[in-house]
């Protein structure tokens, strides 16, 4: 017996459902939830007996007319995306999903309708991110093979993404940082994130490019996703650094880093060009930095709690600073400078240079700004949160599985309606196979 065979049990059932609820006869609308009337802004005497196409967007109605029809034949429409206007005339992104249903004696057509406009924005966002970032985005498997990679990869490399794509990762690495790359992924597979882990790869050219690598595991997925950033030029900085100062001054002024040469009391002597573009300095900006800043007082640098690794580099000691978000404006108030370019991502590394005596003559500081690669990784975090929420929130009965049929995900849902608990679900997981 149909659970719909009349309005009232229809209605006791998904009048409270966050997904819009429609039910068509020949066309026309004849039942609709409150969330259709919030997400199309009209309301049910509005809605009801009217054409269904009347809100389909005009490029849109042919596709969704035909999967109708193809579905009032019996046959079946996997769920689609498709737009809607809305009374106001906005444009919404949404899901379909529908099935044949007995509604009041007679055959219909029951659609689940989803908003997904801030999903497709954000998918959007992200893969704008992902494409357009001079980081080297990845997914790959714990098995050393890519799944998905970014343009940039080709650009870093000189290997096509099918290329790429063909063998496993292992291939393109240096001999000698295999061994460290594979305990690197032993390490990812049982949970560990990757924070700034180097190892060289091949250019397609028989070059050697030096990559720093972050990476966050999905261990029941087997995958990884990573972000590595190219550092070849700042390898050559820091080998210039211990072979001589005038060759390190050389590279500096061409060098993709912030770099400012400081004295041993923290004022700065110099700095390059990319240290001016990164925090906004103007030419006449920078005799008052010269003038009244100290890296020794930086105010921002005490905010963050990072002055005692700094002082260790004025003591003699290469340092390397945690990832920190530099608000610049915090220090610059205190020396009464403008700066256009206010918050950033920066990995800092200082160096001490010493003359022939061991005494310190000068600290090298070098900043990375990494304020793309925290934003992709920020962007991949929040993807995979929103799918994970997704499923947990889903009114239906969710389980997701790997492509070999191990089953890796049920939703809350699932386990409520079943009536299991954790040890049960966990041994579903161990032991569970859709395929067997």
């Amino acid at each position: 017996k149909s659970l719909f065979e009349s309005e009232e049990n229809y209605r006791a059932l998904v009048e409270q459902a966050n997904d819009g609820v429609v039910v068509i006869q020949d066309g026309t609308v004849r039942f609709v939830n409150s969330a259709i009337t919030k997400m199309t802004g009209y309301s049910t005497d509005e809605l009801l007996d009217s054409n269904f196409l009347e809100y389909i967007k005009q490029s849109e109605i042919e596709n969704v007319k035909t999967k109708y029809a193809k579905r009032m034949k019996g046959e079946p429409v996997p769920k689609y995306e498709s737009k809607i206007v809305r009374k106001d005339g906005e444009i919404i992104e949404v899901e379909f999903n529908g099935g044949l249903t007995n509604y009041n004696g007679t055959i219909a057509d029951l659609v689940m309708v989803r908003d997904i406009t801030e999903r497709k924005k954000a998918e959007e966002e992200r893969n704008r991110l992902f494409n357009l970032s001079s980081d080297l985005i990845g997914i790959a498997g714990f098995d050393g093979v890519f799944k998905q990679l970014n343009p940039a990869w080709r650009t870093t490399l000189g290997y096509s993404i099918a290329e790429l794509m063909s063998k496993p990762f292992i291939y393109f690495i240096h001999p000698d940082d295999i061994q460290k790359t594979t305990a690197e992924i032993d390490k990812l597979s049982i949970g560990q994130r990757t924070i700034d882990f180097e190892n060289r790869y091949f250019h397609k050219d028989g070059s050697i490019r030096h990559i720093s690598w972050t990476a966050t595991p999905l261990v029941k997925e087997k995958t990884m996703y990573c972000i590595g950033r190219d550092i070849t030029e700042r390898k050559k900085i820091e080998v210039a650094l211990i072979e001589s100062e005038e060759k390190f001054r050389e590279l500096m002024s061409q060098a993709p880093y912030a770099i400012s040469i400081v004295n041993p009391d923290g004022r700065i002597d110099q700095v390059n060009q990319t240290f001016m573009k990164l925090w906004g300095f103007t030419a006449e900006a920078w005799s008052v930095i010269k003038e009244n800043y100290n890296l020794l007082e930086d105010a921002e640098a005490i905010r963050l709690g990072t002055m005692p690794l700094i002082e260790k580099a004025f003591n003699g000691e290469n340092v390397e600073l945690p990832l920190i978000e530099y608000i610049s404006k915090n220090t610059m108030d205190t020396i009464g400078i403008e700066t256009t370019s206010n918050t950033r991502w920066i990995h800092v590394r200082l160096y001490p240079i010493k003359n022939s005596n061991g005494d310190i003559v000068k600290v090298v500081n070098v900043a990375e700004n990494i304020t793309l690669r925290r934003q992709a990784e920020i962007a991949l975090r929040e993807s995979e949160a929103g799918y994970r929420n997704l499923i947990e929130q889903n009114p239906q009965l969710i389980e997701v599985y790997t492509p070999n049929g191990q089953l890796v995900k049920i939703n809350n849902a699932y386990c409520s309606l079943i009536c299991i608990n954790d040890e049960t679900i966990q041994w579903m997981y161990e032991n569970y196979n859709l395929l067997e």
